[in-house]
């Protein structure tokens, strides 16, 4: 396989970040686009709502602050959760996990990262949950 098919068989991993403090979010966009990921970006759940019904079908990692201007983000998880359950969710929060609101199930397919957190161990979690470059299956390959 040569460099052309190569990079035609794979693509960026693209992660919604939801955060409300500015300079939060921009150094989050700047890690990424840094450590080789795609990024869309929400400053409110508004946005991020916007944002998931346009783009959805892209996105392959959520990571959020749980407590945002506009409300906690707890019933948007759930609604993108639903909607696509293979998603992976990342959450920020400076709140232990039994604050957490959410069942059973959920509750188990989500990634608490409690802050403060070092920038290190941000990367190491992402990296396991998303990796930067996502292989591309044909049709064909498919099981």
């Amino acid at each position: 396989m040569n460099n052309e098919e190569k990079h035609a068989a794979s693509r960026s991993a693209v992660i919604l970040i939801v955060e409300d403090e500015p300079g939060i979010l921009n150094l989050l966009v700047s890690l990424l686009s840094e450590w080789d990921y795609s990024t869309l970006s929400a400053r409110s759940l508004d946005q991020a709502h916007k944002i998931w019904n346009s783009h959805s079908a892209n996105v392959d990692l959520l990571l959020t602050d749980l407590s945002l201007g506009d409300g906690s983000a707890s019933e948007f998880i759930v609604d993108v959760l639903n909607e696509k359950p293979d998603l992976k969710v990342l959450v920020m929060t400076g709140h232990s996990r039994e604050v957490l609101d959410f069942s059973g199930d959920l509750n188990q397919r989500i990634v608490l990262v409690e802050k403060p957190f070092a920038v290190t161990e941000l990367k190491k979690i992402i990296r396991a949950a998303a990796p930067p470059s996502l292989e591309i299956r044909k049709y064909e390959d498919l099981p």
